[in-house]
């Protein structure tokens, strides 16, 4: 059976690769609330497509400077995590 691409279109490779940060980065951010641990479905683990948008804000912030635990007090930084 031949899935579609999108099926895939969540997956910790792909959003890590449209926000621009390596897979590592993502897993450095999710124990610091910067982003949720997702569910697991079909061995995958899904995360929503506006995420990237979250992700390219903390490396912004990362870039600007700022530290992990600047940004995860940052009210913007919890909004966007819980998306």
């Amino acid at each position: 059976m031949h899935s579609s691409p999108s099926r895939f279109a969540n997956t910790q490779h792909r959003l890590s690769h449209a926000a621009g940060v390596g897979v590592e980065t993502m897993r450095l951010y999710q124990p610091r609330s910067l982003l949720p641990i997702p569910e697991v479905a079909d061995a995958y683990r899904r995360y929503p497509v506006q995420l990237s948008e979250s992700i390219r804000f903390v490396k912004r912030a990362r870039d600007l400077g700022f530290s992990l635990a600047a940004i995860s007090s940052s009210p913007d930084a919890h909004e966007a995590a819980h998306l």
